[in-house]
């Protein structure tokens, strides 16, 4: 199982968005509510695993 590292952004609306820093440490840009490895989080919230956010 691959362990991430996720940092919080927020679309257009003001809605709360997890996603994955590379291994960089960088976000790849864009908008999170159309890239398939981000999610809204509060999804993550009621259905969490243990995530790291940085």
């Amino acid at each position: 199982m691959s362990e991430y590292t996720y940092t919080q952004t927020k679309d257009d609306n003001g809605n709360d968005y997890l996603c994955p820093l590379t291994a960089e440490g960088q976000w790849n840009a864009g908008r999170p509510e159309d890239r398939d490895d981000c999610f809204e989080k509060n999804v993550a919230e009621r259905y969490s695993g243990n995530f790291t956010v940085a």
